[in-house]
């Protein structure tokens, strides 16, 4: 065998050993260069995350702040507003959110804003006092010795008075067609005209009449909100000395109608406050330590600007004088988007529907001869559990009747119309007995006819041994006058039409009115002390 053969049969019995090793070393050599490239996009997204970590803080910072801002310009009346200047209005602190330092929010005010028409403070109303009337002798006159503070424009059509020792102190423009000062009036008082009627516009529901009126008391009288005819009531709760006349929050419709003057006067020691009280405790506080405007504290006061406070609706030739006591009234409303009224008329007269609710206040047997008495009668004339009770043994018996009522006597207004009155009696009955309900008017004139309300002759049963919580029957008179309404009373007649015995459980009657009044504009005065012309 030749060399040659030899060496090529060597080759062929050695097989592949030795690729192995060569085929490892390529698999290490490409994975090193995989390994290698992942490690390096690794290093990139932990560069890239703190990146974009750092921007969203920076972000979120950034926003947080803004928001902060724009929460405290909403929140005040003198931030953000021309008179303030460019300022700092809101600073992130360092840490808020995640930030490494402090974010600060500048505002640079529009030219113009917060400096309202009437003056310069930036939450005062456009108009204050803004009398209409040009007649001679009206428009805006204090009295003497007087000092009227107002946060906002006192504008007058007819004259703006203000006698030697009298100031006037406004926050905005003092105006009138003319100007009669020789007081003192801060601002000065100018000549010029003034802003029309704004005719704001009427209640919708008439407020409900004012009843009795509360005696003199120390140290507060409460008055609540609702109608009041009476100028000579009223006067008397003012003329009260030591006490302060507090007038709860709500709707004041002063539309007098007495004999007499139709002028309420606030004289000397009288304090009269309407709103909610601030800084006094009403049944606490004495009167001299009521909080009032002074020189030295011309922002001081009795009653809460920020809290739900009164609205005088003046009717006819109704009027308020403040000559020398001390009078504190804040607005109804406190929306900043609508005017805060304290007093005003009414351009044109307007219709509103009005309700009433009452309960009736006697109750007693009418005792007819013959009749079987009633038990307890007088526990029928309160919806308290506790009834009136009557048992008529035989059908031939004379009907049963109680009394019930008056009504209150200040139900409705006396120029209302479409009065309706609906009695509802709080009763049960046991047997086959029938009640029936007859009204008797106000006025003392003929009774209405009887009204059916319960018949169990022909109905079901009514067989309930107690009164029954909530079984009541109702009865409606139409076709009433004011007079006739107010004071009505109420006759419960009960019969028996059967041999068996009927009971009857009355627990009381309650009253309720609906119909429609005036409220009326206010009028020009012939003279300041006059009636209408």
């Amino acid at each position: 065998m030749t060399r040659f053969v030899q060496r090529v049969v060597a080759v062929r019995r050695s097989g592949d050993s030795g690729s192995a090793l060569a085929i490892a070393l390529m698999f290490l050599m490409l994975f090193g260069l995989y390994v290698g490239s992942v490690l390096q996009f690794s290093v990139t997204g932990q560069r890239t995350t703190i990146s974009v970590r750092s921007e969203a803080v920076d972000t979120y910072s950034g926003g947080g702040a803004l928001d902060g801002a724009i929460n405290a310009v909403r929140t005040s009346l003198t931030t953000g507003v021309e008179s303030a200047g460019a300022t700092t209005c809101f600073t992130l602190p360092a840490g808020a959110l995640d930030n490494t330092t402090p974010v600060n929010v500048s505002c640079n005010p529009r030219t113009g804003s917060g400096a309202p028409a009437a003056g310069s403070s930036a939450n005062q109303p456009d108009q204050a006092v803004l009398a209409l009337s040009s007649t001679t002798g009206e428009g805006v006159a204090l009295g003497a010795a007087s000092t009227l503070s107002t946060q906002g424009a006192v504008l007058a059509a007819g004259t703006v008075t203000v006698p030697t020792g009298s100031t006037l102190i406004s926050t905005g423009a003092v105006k009138g067609g003319t100007c009669a000062v020789k007081g003192t009036s801060t601002p000065a008082c100018t000549t010029g005209s003034v802003p029309p009627d704004p005719d704001w516009a009427a209640p919708t529901t008439y407020p409900t009449l004012a009843g009795t009126l509360p005696a003199c008391a120390v140290p507060v009288i409460r008055l609540n909100p609702g109608t009041y005819q009476s100028a000579a009531a009223f006067q008397a709760v003012l003329n009260c000395p030591n006490t302060v006349v507090w007038l709860r929050p709500g709707l004041y419709n002063l539309d007098f109608s007495n004999n007499g003057t139709h002028e309420l006067a606030v004289g000397a020691g009288t304090t009269l406050v309407g709103g909610t009280p601030k800084g006094w405790t009403p049944g606490t506080t004495s009167p001299g330590a009521v909080p009032k405007p002074t020189a030295g504290a011309p922002n001081a006061s009795a009653c809460d600007t920020s809290a739900t406070g009164v609205e005088l609706v003046f009717g006819g030739d109704s009027r308020l004088t403040a000559s020398s006591g001390q009078v504190q009234l804040c607005a109804r409303s406190t929306s900043t988007s609508a005017q805060h009224l304290v007093a005003r008329g009414l351009s044109a007269e307007v219709s509103v529907p009005g309700t009433a609710a009452s309960t009736t206040a006697t109750s007693s047997d009418l005792l007819a001869a013959g009749a079987d008495r009633w038990s307890k009668p007088a526990n029928g004339a309160a919806v308290d559990g506790k009834p009136a009770s009557v048992r008529i043994k035989k059908s031939r018996d004379p009907d049963s009747k109680l009394l019930v009522g008056p009504a209150s006597a200040t139900l409705v207004p006396s120029d209302a119309t479409g009065i309706s009155v609906t009695a509802t009696v709080a009763e049960t009955v046991y047997g086959s007995g029938v009640t029936w309900l007859i009204a008797r008017p106000g006025d003392g004139s003929a009774a209405t006819a009887p009204v059916r309300l319960k018949d169990c002759a022909t109905g079901p049963t009514c067989n309930s041994r107690g009164l029954i919580p909530g079984d009541t029957d109702a009865a409606t008179f139409t076709g009433l006058t004011p007079a006739k309404a107010n004071g009505m009373s109420f006759e419960l007649v009960v019969q028996n039409p059967d041999k068996r015995q009927v009971r009857v459980w009355v627990d009381g009657i309650t009253v309720d009115v609906t119909f429609s009044a005036p409220l009326r504009p206010t009028c020009v005065l012939t003279s300041p002390s006059g009636a209408c012309g």
